[in-house]
């Protein structure tokens, strides 16, 4: 079963390298690159994204674009990002292969809902821009959240404050990285919904968590604005 996965993987990942390969030498510029790569310099205390929280892309936008000096250098950012991607799709992959097997739901629906998000348009968007180089980590973070939240739920060993823990960290850091990613800690609980035909109370306690991470956030962000 394991290889089975791990060959699947591989094929997304083939998948992934077919479309996007020109990344890898083709060079051209958007707007957003050239003004950050300006504001970004090393010596500048510029600072982006710092006022609307989020404040880890701040981190990433400020070291990786503060490592560069050319227009043609950018180029390496959107690989950063493809290969933050492709690190991510196991994670995927396998989070919604256990999420299907427990709800038994189909066993190719992992494979497919993967090959979907690598060819829909928001994912070529995200790859190929590099103003959105963080969106790998917001959202992979968002359904690490979500699956820990299911796990501490309906996992073997629910109930568990470790499960609970995972959740609430990783879902402010992807509030913190970019906060529409956060909205992958759904999926999940969607996939539940979908296979029980409706929702009981452990479901809308996994809402319940979601909507409390927004609320650590909140007052995370509101305390960064103070000071």
């Amino acid at each position: 079963m394991l290889t089975r996965g791990w060959l699947q993987v591989g094929l997304l990942w083939l998948i992934v390298l077919l479309i996007f390969h020109p990344l890898l030498y083709t060079n051209y510029v958007y707007t957003d690159e050239v003004s950050q790569l300006w504001h970004y310099r090393p010596g500048n205390d510029y600072k982006m994204f710092w006022g609307q929280g989020r404040w880890i892309t701040e981190w990433l936008f400020g070291g990786l674009f503060r490592s560069i000096d050319r227009i043609a250098e950018i180029r390496y950012l959107r690989i950063f990002s493809l290969a933050g991607w492709m690190l991510s799709i196991p994670v995927w992959y396998f989070i919604l292969n256990k999420v299907s097997a427990k709800e038994s739901l189909p066993k190719l629906l992992p494979f497919i809902a993967c090959i979907y998000l690598i060819c829909m348009p928001p994912f070529a968007v995200y790859v190929q821009w590099a103003s959105c180089l963080e969106l790998f980590l917001a959202n992979t973070l968002g359904l690490v959240s979500g699956y820990a939240a299911y796990q501490y739920l309906f996992g073997i060993n629910n109930r568990r404050n470790g499960w609970l823990l995972i959740s609430l960290l990783c879902g402010v850091c992807s509030l913190a990285t970019y906060q529409t990613g956060f909205g992958c800690y759904l999926l999940p609980f969607v996939l539940r919904f979908a296979a029980q035909q409706g929702a009981d109370k452990k479901w809308w306690t996994g809402v319940g968590v979601y909507l409390f991470n927004y609320l650590i956030y909140f007052l995370l962000f509101k305390l960064a604005v103070a000071t």
